[in-house]
């Protein structure tokens, strides 16, 4: 009898710790489904910001009829012409050097912006080289101009605390928008006009 009751104590204390063991796993496994349904709402926020991003930019064939889908495992942005699948085109295949530049700029304003409206972890500042790389200032003014007014205005707004560093062919001041701006000319031969990095010299 002895030995009984001290088998069933033994069970009964195993029966305890397996429920315990049990509900932890339960709260483990409910706490990844809802870092997966915040991670898809967050691909679904960069989605929608990217396409908002080409749209105030003005990019050359970008409607507001146009679906932007994120592969989650490459984190590649397709765009779907009039939500078409099967017209669907990415940085590789978008034309000319100077739209694959702006795609890709405006991609990452775009991630910026949602970890900044999300407090996810992001450098808070972004270096963008020649956005307008390939894109005439005054041929495409209005493209020029777009890009930068959206830029201000990430800055006034949801990208307030992130610092900006631009290198490009031509100045375009903020006008109306209150951002604290900082500019320079730089060229790699002139010592009064050092590069961004004053001590490499490349390609």
């Amino acid at each position: 009898m002895a030995d009984m009751i001290a088998g069933l104590s033994e069970l009964e204390r195993e029966v305890h710790e397996l429920a315990v063991s049990e509900s932890e796993l339960e709260e483990q496994i409910q706490q990844e489904k809802d870092s997966l349904t915040n991670a898809d709402q967050n691909i679904q926020d960069i989605e929608k910001a990217y396409l908002e991003s080409l749209l105030n930019t003005h990019v050359p064939g970008i409607y507001q009829s146009d679906k932007v889908e994120i592969n989650r495992k490459t984190w590649i942005p397709w765009i779907l012409s009039n939500g078409d699948e099967a017209l669907k085109w990415y940085f590789s295949n978008a034309g000319s050097g100077g739209k694959k530049t702006l795609l890709k700029v405006c991609y990452a304003l775009a991630l910026h912006a949602v970890a900044a409206d999300n407090g996810l972890p992001l450098p808070n500042f972004i270096i963008i080289d020649t956005p307008m790389k390939n894109i005439g200032e005054d041929v495409n003014r209005d493209i020029f101009n777009s890009f930068y007014n959206y830029l201000y205005t990430l800055a006034e707004t949801s990208l307030s605390d992130t610092q900006f560093i631009l290198v490009d062919k031509e100045y375009f001041p903020p006008g109306e928008y209150e951002v604290a701006v900082y500019e320079r000319y730089m060229t790699p031969d002139e010592a009064e006009h050092p590069p961004l990095i004053s001590y490499y010299r490349g390609a």
